[in-house]
């Protein structure tokens, strides 16, 4: 007979982890890679009548079915790579910040749009080449 599960308990004692990012990471990164695996295989046929039908109806096509599917296995490939070092790092970070890392991300991210927003333009000045359109837009810049 089995004994009774705690209120609150699992079966080894631990409360069970439902949360995110489960206590052992293979299941996180297993979740992430499931999902891509998912989106890949449904975005194949149109990726497939992307490359072989229109592009290849305008010219556009230099591959072969061979190599479109070559491409696609390493594109797979690759992406696999990348997502489980990623979501390694994102955990590695989760544990390390615990729930602070939506704080840390929002930080992250109001700092990253306000060196865009106020850098940006110290360093690019565009070149318009028709010069009633620059007056115009430089004008309209000295309003605002």
């Amino acid at each position: 007979m089995q004994r009774p599960i705690r209120s609150g308990r699992g079966i080894i004692g631990k409360k069970p982890d439902l949360g995110l990012f489960p206590e052992h990471p293979i299941w996180g990164i297993f979740a992430v890679l499931l999902f891509d695996s998912i989106l890949h295989l449904i975005d194949l046929p149109f990726s497939y009548y992307d490359s072989m039908k229109i592009e290849e109806k305008y010219g556009f096509n230099r591959s072969t079915k061979k190599t479109f599917w070559a491409d696609q296995v390493k594109s797979f490939i690759i992406s696999m790579v990348l997502l489980t070092l990623i979501g390694m790092m994102i955990m590695g970070i989760h544990r390390l910040l615990g729930d602070w890392l939506i704080l840390a991300m929002a930080v992250a991210l109001t700092l990253l749009i306000l060196a865009f927003t106020f850098l940006y333009p110290l360093f690019v000045k565009l070149q318009y080449s028709h010069p009633t359109l620059s007056q115009r837009i430089e004008a309209i810049e000295k309003m605002h």
